[in-house]
């Protein structure tokens, strides 16, 4: 596959799409996750364009959870966007535990600080 703004367009719109999925990200725009390393490793702009990419990701995952701490509705998805958090927004201080907050750790995120301080008790299914 070759290199074009197109095929990076598609890229990247199916990477947010799939919430940061290289996989089904390469599969949807039609490249090979060879092809996408590749373009990651060696073209510094592709490399940005995915970063910012993954800021995006971030912060739209970010913004649905601070609504759903402001509502305290579908524990579920609340879970599942908390984990998916926890896994690739660690620079925002997610993934961390309550042991790291006794000891001096990082601080809780803002979507998690909203539940806390609007939570009179945390409801089974949550958890910060």
């Amino acid at each position: 596959m070759k290199y074009n703004d197109e095929t990076v367009k598609r890229f990247l719109d199916e990477y947010k799409r799939t919430g940061g999925d290289t996989s089904a990200a390469c599969r949807n725009a039609g490249i090979n996750r060879d092809t996408f390393y590749d373009w990651r490793d060696h073209r510094p702009e592709f490399a940005r364009l995915v970063a910012n990419a993954n800021e995006d990701i971030k912060d739209a995952d970010e913004a649905a959870l601070l609504g759903i701490a402001r509502d305290k509705k579908d524990p579920d998805r609340y879970k599942a966007l908390s984990k998916r958090l926890d896994a690739r927004a660690k620079d925002r201080g997610y993934g961390v535990s309550r042991a790291d907050l006794t000891t001096g750790g990082e601080k809780l995120p803002p979507c998690k600080i909203v539940w806390i301080e609007n939570a009179k008790e945390i409801p089974d299914g949550y958890e910060y």
